[in-house]
């Protein structure tokens, strides 16, 4: 067999990582370049690059490059065997079942609890969709695979789906952990996929085959570069992200956006996961890490305060913060910004303007704003959509919804909006019908199609003296 002497060979293991390394242009030519009948390598290493291609989402350009092997290598009879089997494999991938969808939750483990209130609102939801007295109504039925808290296994479950039960869609990542993963998998067959968090990737790896029902990094971002807060709160803006895939994603899209809206970033800093002393990034915030810098003022301080009679215990630093930016951004979890923010105060840093994610709605945040000053948040203003949701999801379940059950229910019912009763048998057919589509409207908010991406709108809201109320953001007065 060709292939497996190839794979055999160390020095063509070799070329291989070499050629995996270069970027998609310099690949494509050099396969042009070493094109000749006999050639076995060049001829192999396009098959490589079909399959990678087409495993990154890019159908259009697998099925260009299978076109080219075939032509130019049309004698090499174990490559277009291996070329054939592909095309049989990923025809069959791209059947679907239009009235099959996949669910992929953690259902045991320690966060099943969380993964069976996700059940409450798809359930909701396909009761609604499945009450159709029409005789010739075909129901929706919906596959439950298990994660079972990991985002591998989420994975291998997401293939699972695809290939035994043709899904349409597939509704999953319930943590970001899981979701990264399942939604990569899902994006190889060209399966919509639908995540119940975000997605910590770079933009150009997403698509309109990506839902994030929670609202993006981008979705966020395109919120906190708005016109309306850049003209409230200023054109000065700082980070405090993360380390990690997840800052990273915030702070790519945050210069992204900066460059676009002419924003001045004065500050980036990052902190660990999982960190719980966040002294350091904060000093270097408001320009209390580098005293260096700042000596003769120190030392002229540190003069009028030893003369002092009456010292104050309150007294923590000598030197003043610097606070040479109108805002800062801080996409921390609540757990992390419950004591990233009581730093700023530490350091005698006050009224300044704090800007969060999402996640910043949850109770034990609200309970503790009072002490925290007032504190924005990205989100979505879910109180008077959700009324008539309530009141009928408490009637059937008896109990209230709260923001995960809501989620859940608008997975599903934007799946079922954009299946649309159709009777799509490709997945090709299914996807064009997505690309068309411009805008998707749900309870917990609205989605735009925006090069190519979801965006969803967001809104600022503020949480003030224990409770979350939509902010009022005034433009600053200029005084001449």
């Amino acid at each position: 067999c060709i292939r497996d002497s190839l794979r055999a060979d160390p020095v063509f293991e070799k070329l291989v990582s070499v050629f995996n390394e270069l970027e998609e242009r310099a690949r494509l030519r050099i396969l042009e370049e070493n094109a000749k009948p006999m050639a076995t390598a060049p001829a192999y290493l396009g098959y490589l690059q079909a399959e990678r291609l087409y495993y990154e989402g890019k159908k259009d350009e697998s099925t260009s490059v299978i076109s080219w092997i075939k032509s130019s290598f049309s004698e090499q009879t174990e490559i277009i065997e291996l070329l054939d089997g592909f095309v049989y494999r990923i025809e069959n991938y791209a059947k679907m079942d239009p009235k099959s969808i996949g669910v992929i939750l953690p259902l045991s483990g320690a966060k099943a609890d969380f993964g069976k209130r996700v059940l409450l609102g798809l359930d909701a939801a396909l009761k609604e969709v499945n009450g159709s007295k029409n005789p010739e109504f075909r129901p929706f039925n919906l596959h439950f695979r298990d994660s079972e808290g990991g985002g591998a296994l989420g994975a291998h479950r997401v293939r699972d789906l695809i290939e035994k039960q043709m899904v349409s869609v597939i509704i999953g990542g319930l943590f970001s952990s899981e979701a990264t993963k399942e939604y990569l998998e899902a994006r190889k067959y060209g399966v919509f996929f639908v995540s119940l968090s975000q997605i910590f990737l770079p933009k150009e790896q997403k698509d309109h085959l990506l839902l994030e029902i929670p609202g993006s990094v981008e979705s966020q971002m395109a919120q906190v570069f708005s016109s309306e807060l850049l003209n409230g709160f200023g054109k000065r803006g700082a980070i405090i992200y993360p380390q990690g895939d997840r800052g990273e994603a915030y702070l790519n899209e945050f210069w992204r956006r900066a460059g676009e809206k002419d924003v001045r970033i004065t500050g980036a800093l990052s902190f660990k996961e999982k960190e719980t002393d966040f002294r350091v990034p904060v000093q270097k915030l408001l320009g209390l890490h580098f005293t260096r810098e700042r000596q003769e003022e120190l030392d002229l301080l540190s003069e009028v305060h030893a003369l002092e009679k009456k010292k104050s215990i309150r007294r923590i630093q000598t030197l003043k913060p610097q606070v040479d930016f109108d805002w800062v951004f801080v996409p921390a979890y609540p757990e992390e910004a419950l004591q990233l923010l009581p730093s700023l105060g530490y350091y005698e840093a006050e009224n300044l303007t704090i800007i969060g994610s999402p996640s910043w709605r949850t109770q034990r945040l609200v309970r503790e704003s009072p002490k925290l000053g007032k504190l924005y948040f990205v989100g979505d203003n879910v109180e008077q959509a959700s009324q008539a949701f309530s009141a009928s999801f408490v009637k059937r379940f008896n109990k209230a919804p709260k923001l995960i059950e809501m989620r859940s229910y608008d997975a599903l019912k934007t799946s079922l909006k954009l299946l649309n009763g159709k009777d799509y048998k490709t997945r090709d057919e299914f996807n064009a019908a997505i690309r068309s589509q411009t805008k998707l409207e749900a309870m917990t908010g609205v989605w735009n199609l925006i090069d190519g991406i979801w965006l969803k709108d967001m809104e600022t809201l503020m949480l003030y003296r224990g409770r979350i109320k939509q902010a009022a953001i005034a433009e600053p007065v200029v005084v001449e």
